[in-house]
């Protein structure tokens, strides 16, 4: 298998020096003592020991960096301070917390558990050698010796194999359809006005059977004189179809108005569920005998029967996305577009989420290590995180109990916040290897979020109460590199980008249905992050370096609004519709909660419920309710 290979490499960990021991260094003041290996904060945080006197604010109240005695540095100096050696500049590995040890360095070094592409693009290891050109210039599969497929396996015509419970089961696993090809066709369910492809579970419309241009794998709406088939009427006497008999290679094929089917006798109509056609409505739907109704949520009206508008007189709609640096701000047709916060120094801004009730907009920088607040007009910036804040990737707000959730993708956890930074907890910090997408929908106490993994077995996309309890994969199969993630709160569905597949995804909140909405080449080269609103789907992408626009059905009419310099990070769609306002549980004394109340979820209250936590360095009391030391 043709993949880089590190030595390893013994360096000293530039952390490590002496230093002064503080006479105020105590168990935390509510008197709860941190383990042997940690220090313990001030305000009661645990970090662990190694990270006392680095020149780093690990600490909220700063406590891991008073009276300490810093020695002066012998061979190089990160950027914050610290001290580390010549062998360690350039070496491959972050020996700075900050990562300088890194930068400007004339040969390119992946990180550990990447490969560095003959371009110099850094991908997981184990995208090497899987039939695949992730690198784009195919160098990840130069030099690759193929194992052959296990008995449990399913080999795909190009070679990669997948499990065989993956084939025939209507999704495209392999990349080339080669595993839901000869399979049967009782597992294919075609919409109305649609034609079942012989030996596969694609369906194409009847108007294109026999139409002289092949539509079916293997051509098979179409004569073939090999397998002596011939488009032809010659069935349709016999066949007595009770609407319309339509041309096929079979010798004729019955075929129903709008809204039946061909019932299981291949000759009578019946009627068709209109409402399990994807995309039919855009948000509610009603089946009726030959026909169905479309409907839509408050805050928006019916257009040309089937489309959901958003009420402007609420507000216009806002892009809201990150160029790299600045954070920006534009409209969803492509007119117009400013800066809404520049760029903070050196800064890489790329989470980024909005409270439409307080005109607020926050976002992550991964090069400050900060996270920001601003109003809608780009004045009155806050920091409100700049310590312990671990290369934020992506943020969520939730707009009815006014608190902000951080993804935190060095420490693998997910953090919660109010818009201050004041009450600060660790909702999800277990079981997580790369997270990277997060999303929420309070209106039910429902949080997703997306985990990249060092392997195919490590991607997935869960969703969790927003408490951080009562964990579920949604989607663990089929994931590439799962990045920014959305939810449609109207038709409880959750969107997702794979910068792998280069596709973008959906589910229903309960992991069904799985849909493809737009599936790489030209569509979406290399999506990142992602929005949804009406019926567009809104996501920045890499290599076409900008914000692109496109139906969230079908994928159809792509459309690039606007370009960026830099590689672009997230991106979200501002408006009050998006963020409406129910019943707060938490809203009245607090939820009972001494110290901090939590959405959560629920069976009844229309699934809206909460949770109590307590701050660092106390616990839960046995009434869920109070907090002791």
């Amino acid at each position: 298998m043709a993949q880089m290979k590190k030595e390893p490499v013994e360096h000293t960990d530039p952390r490590r020096f002496e230093i002064a021991k503080p006479a105020d260094v105590s168990p935390d003041a509510g008197g709860r003592t941190c383990s042997s290996d940690q220090f313990t904060c001030h305000e009661g945080q645990c970090i662990p020991s190694k990270y006392r006197c680095d020149r780093v604010k690990d600490c909220v109240d700063n406590s891991d960096e008073n009276n300490c005695n810093y020695p002066p540095c012998t061979q190089k100096t990160c950027a914050n301070g610290a001290c580390y050696n010549n062998s360690q500049h350039c070496n491959g590995l972050q020996d700075c917390r900050d990562g300088s040890d890194e930068f400007n360095c004339t040969t390119q070094h992946c990180p550990i558990h990447q490969y560095q592409c003959a371009n110099g693009y850094c991908i997981p290891t184990s995208f090497v050698c899987d039939h695949w050109d992730d690198c784009g210039d195919n160098s990840d599969e130069q030099g690759c010796v193929y194992q052959s497929c296990s008995g449990s396996e399913f080999t795909c015509t190009s070679g990669r194999c997948i499990p065989q419970r993956w084939v025939c089961d209507k999704f495209n696993d392999c990349g080339d359809f080669s595993d839901e090809k000869g399979c049967d066709s009782n597992s294919r369910d075609c919409y109305p006005g649609e034609w079942g492809c012989p030996s596969s579970t694609a369906c194409i419309p009847v108007t294109k059977v026999c139409d002289g241009s092949p539509d079916c794998p293997g051509g098979t709406d179409e004569t073939n004189s090999t397998a002596q088939q011939t488009c032809s009427l010659d069935r349709c006497s016999t066949l007595s179809c009770e609407f319309h008999c339509h041309p096929s290679p079979q010798g004729g094929s019955c075929y129903c108005p709008d809204g039946f089917t061909v019932a299981n006798d291949s000759r009578s109509c019946v009627d068709y569920n209109d409402c399990q056609i994807w995309g039919i409505c855009d948000q509610m739907c009603e089946d009726r005998p030959g026909t169905h109704h479309c409907s839509c949520a408050d805050g928006y009206f019916l257009q040309q029967g089937h489309l959901c508008k958003a009420n402007v007189s609420a507000g216009l709609p806002q892009l809201i996305f990150t160029n790299g640096g600045d954070v920006e701000m534009a409209d969803i047709h492509g007119r117009f577009v400013r800066v809404l916060v520049p760029s903070q120094g050196k800064g890489y801004a790329v989470g980024v989420a909005y409270h439409s009730h307080s005109n607020l907009v926050f976002w992550s920088d991964t090069y400050t290590k900060k996270v920001y607040s601003a109003d809608y007009n780009g004045g009155n910036i806050k920091e409100i995180l700049t310590a312990a804040v671990h290369n934020v990737q992506n943020l969520a707000v939730d707009w009815i109990n006014f608190k902000l959730y951080v993804l935190e993708a060095m420490v693998e956890r997910i953090d919660m916040c109010d818009f201050d930074g004041g009450n600060r907890v660790t909702l999800v910090a277990e079981n997580l290897e790369t997270p990277h997408g997060l999303a929420l929908d309070p209106t039910v106490g429902y949080m997703f979020f997306t985990d990249k993994g060092f392997s195919s077995e490590q991607m997935k996309l869960e969703r969790a109460f927003m408490d951080g309890s009562n964990r579920l994969e949604l989607v663990k199969k089929g994931l590439g590199t799962p990045t920014g993630i959305t939810v449609d709160i109207v038709t409880q569905r959750v969107y997702w980008s794979d910068s792998h597949f280069d596709t973008v995804e959906t589910v229903t909140y309960n992991g069904l249905e799985r849909k493809m909405v737009l599936n790489g080449a030209t569509q979406s080269p290399h999506p990142f992050g992602i929005a949804v609103f009406e019926n567009h789907v809104f996501f920045t992408d890499w290599t076409k370096m900008g914000v692109i626009r496109a139906n969230r059905f079908n994928g159809s009419s792509p459309a690039l609004l606007y370009r960026t310099t830099k590689q672009p990070g997230h991106v979200v769609v501002s408006h009050p519709v998006l963020q409406p306002i129910v019943l707060n549980p938490c809203g009245r004394h607090n939820g009972g909660c001494q110290h901090i109340c939590v959405l959560s979820h629920r069976t009844d209250n229309d699934g809206l419920g909460f949770r109590c936590k307590c701050r660092h360095g106390y616990d839960l009391q046995s009434d869920r309710r109070t907090c002791f030391s």
